[in-house]
């Protein structure tokens, strides 16, 4: 279950073990090119284990470094990167840190031309896209909700 190793070619990795949780999960992290690697454990310390927060600040982290490493470097010196960051909070289930909770009370989803699209519209989107009907009332204030 998950990847317990870093696989080859990156030079720095955190990586999920198993599948999405915002808390009480495992990541294999290693920063020497997958020479050694650290599982780490986070449970229920909602301050310093939410997924989101620590996905987050670890690529700040790394993007301020790199700045910091590459700031007196010609653009041709610089070493590029990759980073691929992957968050779970656009899936359900929809877990905010308690911090977060009543960030967003009171608010709707932001009703784009897109809302709720005709069938002449949908027609043009994706074969699944399409497999959506549209949108009822229980439904548009389940996504409010949200």
């Amino acid at each position: 279950q998950g990847c317990f190793r870093v696989p080859p070619g990156w030079d720095g990795w955190l990586g999920l073990v198993g599948n999405s949780q915002y808390y009480h999960y495992d990541v294999i992290e290693s920063n020497d090119g997958g020479q050694t690697s650290e599982r780490i454990r986070h449970y229920w310390n909602y301050e310093n284990d939410y997924l989101p927060d620590v996905v987050a600040n670890r690529t700040l982290h790394f993007m301020k470094d790199w700045e910091q490493e590459n700031a007196k470097s010609k653009p041709e010196e610089q070493k590029p990167f990759l980073m691929v960051a992957s968050w779970p909070s656009p899936h359900g289930p929809f877990t905010p840190a308690p911090q977060y909770q009543t960030s967003l009370e009171n608010l709707t989803a932001f009703r784009t031309p897109n809302w709720n699209a005709s069938r002449s519209s949908m027609m043009q989107k994706h074969w699944l896209m399409r497999q959506i009907g549209p949108i009822d009332d229980g439904t548009e204030t389940w996504i409010d909700d949200v």
